[in-house]
């Protein structure tokens, strides 16, 4: 859902350094084995949808 956030942010608001910020950001924390119970498949670190939300914006103000 994030991403489709970010696709709208890019094609329908022309903001395609804000969806460059915020694909950065979901990649690192899926690098770092952060994910919600929809998605994981292991060991991962697994979240709440709002605290994945969380996790994704403390990750994108760390990106700035």
């Amino acid at each position: 859902m994030s991403q489709s956030g970010g696709m709208m942010l890019e094609y329908s608001l022309n903001e395609k350094k804000l969806n460059k910020i915020l694909k950065t950001a979901i990649n690192n924390i899926l690098e770092a084995g952060f994910r919600t119970a929809d998605i994981a498949t292991t060991v991962e670190k697994i979240l709440s949808t709002s605290d994945m939300g969380e996790v994704i914006i403390n990750e994108r103000k760390s990106t700035l």
